[in-house]
């Protein structure tokens, strides 16, 4: 996507924030403040990650305290994923920094909740981090810590001891408006640009081939099973685009800041003080799209190709990668057991600004990360109503057999900053999700409801 879908991508998702409230899971009042303060005014460019240049002439750098620190940030008991590590170990694999510094490394763990985790990073004294540089340009070697799902990426699928987790993609770079730390304070030009491609394929994989933005073979490697069939790429890419698009980013992240000082000034309350601040912003980011000299495409062009056991070549990360299952990598299948149950439904408010609270007492139990109890909303919504509402929303947290459930719904919910409801027929639908069972989830129970036209 261009650097504009991103932008009004944030913005919607910063006005359909805190949608759905899982009632059984409330939010501390500080943590929705931190959440409030972070909502669009981040860096837009995807991936983008702040790293150290070239290695010090000495070759040796100092070791600095864990760039991430879990413990600045509260966590309710039994957020998903668990935050118990256990079996953490860095696989042997290692690639060649392009700027001199520490080589790259993948580290995988597990959690409490049956989650197997994937992280890259760089490798260095025994030691497994990244390096980052103050504003005078002095390196150091700053841990990391393993936090499952906020500095790595899970899942359910796990091959002698190592997930299965095909096509991610990390971009680092030195400078800009996220590391403001190299120009006295203020942000400097984007350089030296890296796009680290990696992930785990399985015991079956034996290659892997990177493929360039114009669609050619630009490195090789070959891939041991001992190590789950892992992959590493890090290539040197232009820093022009990012480089462009991050100075669009702080144009709108100006403009931003201006609109919600002037709504703060007003006496909104924070979150109505964002969502005024995003539709203020929205003319200037369709104004920035209407300059075709100014846009910046960051797609990820670029992808990798595997060969497996079986002689097959699939494309495993990037555009046109495989949905399928990967060779050696059988899916999990399951029957699961019924789970209806009566829900009760609560409703406050006339109708076109009804709000509903649906609760239900669980019908299973949920221990793992990749199991939980959804609900999805389906209607009229839109500034026309004429789209219909999509997505759902989960529960993150381990819940009894038995324990209550509950999930609020507000006109919120349907997105596009609504207050109202649109005209029209709507489905509230709980269910269960595990993996093997439907697409949708197994139905715990539905309610109906009715909006009259004006």
């Amino acid at each position: 996507m261009s650097i504009f879908d991103e932008l009004e991508e944030r913005l919607v998702a910063s006005v359909r924030a805190g949608a759905i409230d899982l009632v059984e899971q409330p939010v501390p009042a500080a943590r929705r403040a931190r959440r409030l303060r972070r909502l669009p005014v981040i860096a837009c460019i995807a991936g983008l990650a702040v790293a150290g240049g070239a290695l010090a002439a000495t070759g040796v750098l100092p070791i600095g305290s864990p760039l991430d620190d879990p413990s600045t940030e509260p966590v309710l008991p039994g957020d998903s994923p668990g935050l118990v590590e256990s079996r953490t170990r860095v696989l042997p694999l290692r690639v060649a920094d392009p700027a001199g510094g520490p080589p790259w490394a993948l580290r995988i763990f597990r959690t409490d909740r049956g989650a197997s985790c994937l992280q890259v990073g760089q490798a260095y004294r025994g030691r497994f981090g990244t390096v980052t540089a103050d504003a005078a340009g002095a390196q150091t070697f700053r841990p990391l810590k393993a936090i499952p799902g906020r500095n790595s990426l899970c899942g359910g699928v796990e091959r002698a001891g190592v997930p299965v987790l095909r096509g991610l993609r990390k971009v680092v770079s030195v400078g800009g408006s996220s590391d403001p730390r190299r120009c006295n304070g203020r942000p400097c030009p984007i350089t030296d640009v890296r796009v680290i491609r990696y992930g785990t394929l399985g015991p079956a994989a034996r290659s892997a081939t990177f493929i360039d933005a114009a669609g050619k073979p630009s490195a090789s490697m070959r891939l041991s099973p001992k190590s789950g069939g892992a992959y590493l790429f890090v290539v040197p890419v232009p820093s022009g685009p990012y480089q462009r698009a991050d100075e669009q980013q702080q144009r709108f992240a100006a403009a931003f800041e201006n609109a919600l000082r002037d709504a703060r000034a007003k006496g909104l309350s924070e979150r109505a003080a964002y969502e005024e601040a995003s539709r203020q912003v929205a003319p200037v980011i369709r104004q920035m799209r209407r300059q075709p000299a100014a846009r910046v495409d960051l797609r990820p062009l670029d992808g990798v190709d595997a060969t497996f056991a079986d002689g097959s070549r699939l494309r495993v990360a990037g555009p046109g990668r495989t949905a399928d299952p990967l060779p050696g990598v059988k899916p999990r299948t399951q029957t699961l057991p019924a789970v209806a149950a009566p829900l009760r439904v609560t409703t406050h408010g006339p109708a076109a600004r009804r709000r509903f609270v649906l609760s239900f007492r669980a019908p299973l139990a949920i221990r793992r990360f990749d199991h939980q109890y959804t609900l999805a909303l389906s209607g009229p919504t839109g500034s026309t109503c004429k789209q219909t509402i999509g997505g759902y929303q989960a529960t993150t947290r381990r819940i009894a057999k038995g324990a209550p459930v509950g999930f609020r719904v507000t006109p919120r919910t349907a997105g596009y900053s609504r207050t109202t409801w649109c005209p029209g027929t709507f489905t509230i639908r709980a269910a269960y999700r595990a993996p093997g069972g439907p697409r949708g989830g197994l139905e715990v129970g539905a309610y109906h409801f009715t909006v009259p036209p004006k």
